[in-house]
């Protein structure tokens, strides 16, 4: 089953590169494409949608609009923001709201990448969980990061420290070397090589050498 998005932009060009990028990504389909809040409203009010990638400044009606409308309607639809509002007021109103994920322009596409696997992530397993939930699964669906929780850790290998890891790897719109990773985490480079080979067998990250003219490449790490 495909995730299901609307682009809602302004800009052509910007609708264009976002629509191109995400079609480009296993499991999600691009249905429609709208260029302001009110004919994005009036598309949600007639048809099922997974997730809303929603720009703020548009005109006729903007995006804390259709914010108030889905959760005024009660729309089952999930909301990603890619705006340049950096405002406390709009940010706080759309986290309040319960998007689920803000970005803020310009951006790596690295970052909606993260973004939408995260998401993808999060939808399989609403899909895939009965009609009653356990706490865990809850928590899941709650806060990602809570996913390294829930996995059982071999000796060494601690919650506390795994999390943090995993948050520097998330939020780095490059791979990390062991060095740049521990100094980021503030822990020593032997217990990130460590926690990051641990990553790297569980498939949690991808390893993607450097090469350089001299000397041995060096292994970067970047989170799935």
């Amino acid at each position: 089953m495909k995730i299901s998005v609307v682009i809602v932009e302004d800009d052509p060009m910007v609708a264009d590169i976002h629509s191109k990028y995400v079609s480009s990504l296993a499991g999600f389909t691009v249905i429609t494409v709208l260029e302001n809040g009110q004919d994005a409203i009036d598309y949600l009010l007639e048809h099922d949608v997974d997730l809303v990638i929603l720009d703020i400044f548009m005109p006729i009606k903007n995006g804390i609009d259709v914010l108030n409308t889905i959760k005024t309607e009660q729309l089952p639809v999930d909301v990603i923001t890619i705006t340049a509002a950096k405002e406390h007021d709009t940010v706080n109103t759309c986290l309040r709201s319960g998007v689920f994920d803000y970005i803020l322009k310009p951006f790596a596409f690295s970052r909606l990448e993260q973004a939408l696997q995260n998401y993808q992530q999060k939808f399989i397993a609403r899909k895939n969980i009965g009609e009653k939930y356990q706490q865990q699964q809850i928590d899941l669906m709650l806060n990602f990061a809570a996913e390294e929780a829930a996995l059982e850790l071999p000796k060494g290998i601690q919650e506390f420290t795994l999390k943090k890891i995993c948050t520097t790897l998330k939020s780095s719109p490059v791979p990390l070397s062991a060095a740049e990773a521990a100094s980021e985490s503030g822990i020593s480079r032997v217990t990130a090589r460590r926690y990051l080979e641990y990553l790297l067998e569980i498939s949690r990250v991808t390893l993607e050498p450097q090469y350089a003219p001299v000397g041995r490449p060096v292994n970067r790490y970047r989170y799935r």
